[in-house]
């Protein structure tokens, strides 16, 4: 009938010696995601565990409500997501971050909710797809923030993401634009 589930596993691992901050990082994270393409739904649960050489550690759970009921995400789509812990993790993440934070035993547990509206738009000759957005997210620490922001996305190969944001957190307000392109060969 059209209904998928789709299990994940993801294992990252990074080792940094020999610049006197030694760091040796452990990352797993897991899921599963139910799609259901007749009705536009999908339901994503995942969770991940980082551990350190020195004991840090830090872990997070997501679930991701999604509505697209056009195709390709063309037309209206809406993302709800709600977490614990720190945002799920990726091997990106584990591989930008810098040796120090790795082995910081500074972890704070925060609830989080993010929602996110758009509307997809097919470029005139299939150029892309255009996909104006908006959203916000609320923490449990007191972070509220706003954005707006417009993506293009060529076959999947090309996409460039156009993003303001307005952040409020117990600090004071931060303003950002954000202008990030991707190519995948």
């Amino acid at each position: 009938d059209g209904l998928r589930l789709v299990r994940s596993l993801e294992a990252s691992a990074r080792g940094d010696f020999g610049d006197g901050d030694d760091a040796v990082a452990l990352e797993v994270g897991a899921g599963l995601r139910r799609l259901d393409p007749d009705r536009g739904t999908t339901v994503d649960a995942r969770g991940y565990v980082l551990l350190t050489a020195d004991n840090a550690e830090e872990w997070g759970l997501d679930l991701l409500l999604g509505y697209d009921p056009g195709v390709a995400r063309r037309g209206l789509t809406l993302q709800l997501r709600t977490g614990y812990g720190n945002a799920a993790g990726t091997a990106d993440r584990l591989w930008q971050q810098d040796a120090t934070s790795l082995s910081s035993n500074a972890f704070e547990p925060e609830a989080r909710f993010d929602a996110q509206l758009g509307y997809g738009i097919v470029l005139r000759n299939g150029a892309g797809l255009l996909t104006p957005y908006g959203g916000f997210r609320l923490a449990s620490d007191g972070t509220r923030e706003a954005r707006l922001g417009t993506s293009l996305d060529r076959d999947g190969r090309f996409k460039l993401d156009l993003e303001g944001t307005q952040r409020n957190t117990v600090d004071g307000p931060d303003s950002r634009i954000a202008l990030i392109g991707r190519i995948t060969f």
